[in-house]
């Protein structure tokens, strides 16, 4: 883009102006409109550093000159000013930021980031650069060194590879799993490296030439010998005894991480050497100063805040005097020895800069142009007989589409900036919203000026895969014994051979051994905490499996007799307008994500078709179910019918309400809303507009579904959470639907499988990818202490935001409340929890998102349903005691705007952590990147998905068998009830007197050797073994021959199963392969097969099988060929 930038005539003003500050140190430019100064610094010719004044405005800017610039964009995210110990902070933030910083050592045209980067410190840029290194094919390596140069950029040493920053020796292997989803893995020959090859998550694999390695540490680090310094400086402070008592525990728990190696974080920046960011850039880098006033007072209230949160933490005994070292000085931020330029909408001097040049810009802002191709086209001809160029600057799938539009208008485009004949040129680059430069006589039209979205790219985040196999330690559901508890791998000798069996603890002490073949007969129990086990046998299980199946027939006969109601016709198709539709889209301040447009054309051939609809709507918190419901309301209306919208909470309907009547502003649409907001008069005049049609779309909380709602023309219904009405209002609710088009918001993500099963009964659409203008939520865990809750309480509302602190005991939350108040005076604190009475508790809540109160200390209740796009930090207490989904639902209370924001997951001080609990905080930290809900707890959102589709009874069936066992039951039980056959699944056991197993040697973790074992026996066709076998090979290397006895095992098994064997046995010098019943074996196939070898093959004397003697067969490889032979002949056609 740069070059044809560079190919605009109608720029020399901003060329004159760049020109500028290759002689000059300091140069000032004035009148330069916000949307005008990244399509500037996106001419520049070298690299640029800009700084803004805030997060929100970075991250404008950000996407704007990235639209321009493409790659060469990269943003670098401020630190948070961490400074409590023990804070554990979400690693793709220090990961996403050590990324920035290699990129400006190793090349970049634009770097965007807020002024706090300038005063934050960073590791030595000697030390960093030192350790970026590349792995290189052909170039030769002591793995010994490597290693620690691996350990030393902060990568662990594993067994086996889990998680991001991590890499594991398999031998001559080297795997490594660098930030955000990139996985490599090397190939030694002797010392040289003999192959790259690049990991997809998916395990497929492409080849490289050299990967990069850059540090993931956040500081220096601090060593051992430092440790006097930081105890002196201890003793001198006076403190509290609790505050001495911290600092000590403090100190202690640095003095083992120090002698460990393993000592990082903001906590130790004083004791260790650093960088400030201006040693990280190019000498001829130009660093660009966005609006110098708002910088210095960002500074000024950040170095103030500092102060201000050393102080206190310091009484607290959370840190010493000398972290006000943490943090540079506005002078040191300031003192750069780059070229420097300053972007002003108005002409102000400023406090740090005296310019040796100044430059002053005439430039407007652009008119909007949405829907109003007409006036555009007047504009644009204007414009060119005035000598100005005009440059339209959107995506390019719109490119053709506007070009089209204005064509109709008799204007001509062009997309060659050399060409003159044209009215203005149109690029394919999705850049904002435009200007006017009078200076330069060029027009600047952008995406959103147009009414187009814009397809923004935000930060990318980690894709880490959520492994859902079966590991040591979990519940597992075997198809005949049922629920058992996963014990591990054993190496059991058998005969003359070694095979592994999975170890799984029944009741009663009973063990099973389930030959790793046959793993795939075990699935992750997924259905509550600590199942009951099953008695080993199979006859409880079998009986609890005749119990949850008949629930799950009476449920699917339900379920049909709703689908042949719908398949009622409804007398009338809508009508789509296509124009009208796209108006009413112009005004959604966003670019739809794909999954929405695809729900939305569901949706409409819903509307169009004579059938009524009943869909359900399917998309985690913030991901824009509301507006494609709108689009669907939107085009009911249009056709002359009324919409209804129900809403659980009165707080639910009022915002549903207010955000309708925004949407539908600019057409004549009517919205009214019915809740206890409003007065019973009110009520009555809003109810008796409705019963005569003047009102189109009505929205409301239960309240709806009373006898004196009447509507005149009821087209649809619109069900938000549907599941969280009670048993008489959902009887109503089925009443409103009769012959009624109906569509269901559900926030709770269904698994696919369930999805799968239900289709042809419940229609349902799901969007699973977030808006790109939300961020993910920065995540720390950390102990409680009264110095962290009012540190983060009083930086959230030290930027004008408000707080939801979640304390989950009723009994005790006003005395925390009062508490909290008495550490934060500038709290204005209201309290809510469940056992209030229900209209106090939504005045509170109320109160709370209209701005009246700051700060909401409440029980769990608002895991779902509040929407304040303010509240953008929420603290938990006592986290450890809540689940992951819980967890994953209240941090998704925050984030619901462009600001950043955070969550701090709280466990008591010296609380010591089970297992359980301590791996669920790491998971919210781990998981921090947005559209986690399905990965981050897929156990507890399996489950609350189906409880919420199906209903509790059915919910309580899974928890006997679980979820998956319970999907695949649902599956065959709808089959049959809609007289498709299902074809009873056999299983064939194998025995054979081989060595087939992964040694620990090959593949050292038993998790890994688990997932590949399971993988293994599920391969459901020769290609996908094969396909295994060869990413087997690319991630371990060569397979060891008792490895590949098992892909040898596998193929047999597969050709066995699809024969309808149920058992194979191969023994020295014979083989048997035993017929699950008469008609498998009495088929035409088997018996030419026989015939065609028949002095070795020959049918058993008792039962439904064939056996295989030969002295041929004394090599055991020659008899499992004959018997793969035999198998492939047999094989169905």
């Amino acid at each position: 883009m740069q070059k044809q930038l560079n190919q605009l005539k109608n720029t020399q003003i901003y060329k004159n102006l760049l020109d500028d500050t290759r002689d000059k140190n300091f140069v000032t430019a004035f009148g330069v409109q916000p949307n005008e100064k990244p399509f500037i610094v996106a001419m520049c010719d070298r690299p640029v550093l800009y700084v803004c004044s805030d997060y929100v405005e970075s991250q404008r800017v950000f996407r704007a000159v990235q639209s321009l610039c493409g790659d060469g964009a990269l943003y670098l995210p401020h630190s948070e000013d961490v400074l409590l110990y023990k804070r554990t902070s979400s690693k793709n933030a220090v990961y996403t930021r050590n990324g920035a910083l290699y990129r400006l050592l190793d090349g970049f045209d634009v770097a965007v980031t807020c002024v706090d980067s300038l005063l934050q410190l960073y590791p030595t840029v000697d030390k960093f650069r030192r350790d970026c290194f590349d792995i290189v094919k052909g170039v030769s390596y002591d793995s010994k060194m490597l290693a620690r140069s691996l350990a030393s950029c902060g990568y662990s040493r594993v067994d086996g590879i889990s998680a991001e920053g991590e890499f594991a020796f398999h031998g001559d292997i080297l795997d490594i799993s660098m930030p955000f989803g990139k996985r490599f893995r090397v190939e030694f020959w002797d010392d040289e490296v003999d192959k790259v090859v690049s990991v997809a998550e998916d395990s497929s694999t492409s080849p490289a030439d050299k990967f990069t390695v850059y540090p993931l540490y956040e500081t220096n680090g601090l060593s051992a010998d430092k440790l006097p310094l930081v105890a002196k400086l201890a003793d001198k402070v006076k403190l509290s005894p609790d505050a001495r008592a911290r600092l000590s525990e403090i100190l202690s728990e640095l003095q083992i991480s120090a002698a460990s190696g393993t000592a990082d974080g903001k906590w130790l920046q004083p004791f260790v050497k650093s960088s400030p960011l201006s040693d990280y850039l190019p000498e001829d880098t130009l660093v660009v100063w966005d609006e110098p006033k708002l910088l210095s007072s960002r500074v000024k209230f950040v170095t103030n805040e500092h102060a201000e949160r050393v102080a206190n933490l310091t009484k607290a005994g959370e840190v010493l005097p000398v972290h006000q070292n943490c943090l540079r000085t506005a002078a040191e931020a300031y003192d750069i020895q780059n070229k420097q330029l300053t972007l002003q909408t108005l002409p102000y001097g400023s406090d740090f800069f005296q310019p040796q040049a100044v430059h002053n810009l005439k430039t407007g802002a652009v008119p909007g142009y949405a829907n109003a191709e007409d006036v555009l086209a007047t504009d644009l001809k204007s414009w060119k007989q005035s000598g100005y160029m005009a440059v339209l600057l959107v995506s390019a799938e719109d490119v053709k589409f506007v070009s089209d539009r204005l064509a109709g208008q008799g204007v001509f485009l062009s997309a060659d900036p050399t060409k003159d004949n044209a009215d203005g040129l149109i690029l394919p680059f999705a850049y904002e919203r435009g200007f006017v430069s009078h200076s330069n006589k060029l027009a600047v039209i952008g995406a959103r000026d147009l009414g187009r979205g814009v397809k923004q790219t935000t930060l990318r985040k980690s894709k880490r895969q959520a492994f859902l196999s079966v590991e040591k330690g979990d519940y597992v559901v075997h198809e005949i014994h049922g629920i058992g508890l996963c014990e591990g791998i054993q190496k059991i000798k058998v005969g003359d051979s070694e095979r592994d069996y999975i170890v799984v603890l029944y009741k009663n002490g009973d063990r099973l051994y389930v030959p790793v073949d046959a793993s795939d007969m075990l699935s992750r129990y997924s259905g509550g905490e600590n199942p009951t086990l099953s008695r080993i046998g199979g006859e409880d299980f079998s009986k609890v499996k005749s119990k949850v199946k008949a629930g799950i027939k009476a449920m699917s006969i339900d379920l049909l007799k709703l689908y042949a109601e719908r398949e009622k016709k409804r007398g009338f198709r809508y009508h789509i307008d296509n124009y009208l539709e796209e108006e009413f889209q112009q005004y959604f301040p966003y670019k739809a994500t794909d999954d929405q447009i695809k729900c939305q054309k569901e949706i409409e051939a819903d509307l169009m078709s004579d059938k009524i609809m009943d869909r359900v709507l399917v998309g985690d918190v913030g991901y824009g179910k509301t507006e494609v419901a709108m689009r669907a309301a939107f085009d009911v209306v249009s056709n002359g019918y009324q919409v209804a919208m129900l809403a659980p909470t009165t707080i639910l309907a009022e915002q549903h309400y207010n955000s309708f009547r925004e949407r539908m502003s600019h057409f004549d649409i009517k919205v009214a809303c019915v809740n206890r907001f409003r007065t019973p008069d009110e009520q009555k005049k809003i109810l008796d507009a409705a019963a005569q049609g003047n009102v189109d779309i009505l929205i409301g909380t239960h309240r709806l579904l009373s006898k004196d709602v009447k509507f005149n023309k009821l087209g649809l219904l619109i069900l938000d959470e549907e599941q969280r009405f009670g048993v008489e209002h959902k009887e109503s609710i089925k009443a409103a639907k009769t012959n009624v088009d109906v569509l269901t918001l559900s926030a709770t993500p269904i698994p696919r499988t369930l999805h799968m099963a239900l289709s042809g009964i419940r229609d349902i659409s799901t969007i699973t990818t977030p808006p790109v203008e939300r961020m993910a939520v920065e995540t720390y865990v950390s102990e409680e202490s009264d110095a962290l809750l009012a540190d983060v309480v009083r930086r959230e509302l030290g930027r004008g935001g408000q707080v939801y602190v979640v304390y989950n005991r009723v009994e005790t939350i006003d005395a925390f409340a009062r508490k909290l108040s008495e550490l934060v005076d500038e709290a204005k604190i209201v309290v809510g929890h469940g056992q209030m009475e229900e209209d106090a508790l939504e005045q509170a809540v109320m109160k709370f998102a209209e701005g009246e109160f700051n700060v909401l200390v409440c029980t769990t209740i608002i895991e779902n349903g509040i929407d304040i796009p303010n509240a953008n930090t929420i603290v938990v207490m006592d986290a450890d005691r809540l689940g992951l989904s819980q967890l994953y639902q209240l941090r998704g209370r925050v984030g619901r705007s462009n600001r950043l924001a955070y969550a701090y997951f709280l466990y008591k001080q010296d609380k010591v952590l089970s297992e359980t609990a301590y791996k669920r905080l790491a998971s919210v930290t781990e998981y921090s990147e947005l559209g986690s809900g399905f990965k981050i707890a897929m156990k507890d959102l399996e489950i609350r998905g189906a409880g919420n589709i199906l209903g509790r009874e059915q919910h309580g069936h899974m928890m006997k068998v679980g979820y998956d066992m319970y999907a695949r039951m649902l599956k065959e039980t709808v089959a049959e009830l809609r007289g498709t056959p299902v074809e009873e699944k056999l299983y064939t056991d194998v025995e054979i007197d081989i060595q087939a197993y992964a040694p620990e040697s090959y593949i050292p973790s038993q998790t890994e050797r688990m997932d590949f074992y399971q993988q293994l026996a599920a391969c459901p066709t020769e290609e996908e073994i094969d396909k295994l076998q060869k990413q087997i090979a690319d991630v371990y290397g060569a397979l060891p021959g008792v490895v590949d006895n098992l892909f040898v095992v596998a193929r047999l098994k597969l050709l066995a199963n699809s024969a309808g064997i149920s058992k194979v046995t191969v023994k020295c010098g014979k083989g048997e392969l035993t017929f699950a019943s008469r008609e498998k074996m009495m088929r035409k196939e088997v018996f030419d097969a026989i015939s065609d070898d028949v002095d070795r093959i020959s049918p058993m004397s008792g039962g439904y099988g064939v056996k295989f003697a030969s002295a041929d067969f004394m090599q055991k490889e020659r008899l499992l060929a004959a018997m793969t032979d035999f198998l492939q002949k047999i094989q169905t056609k």
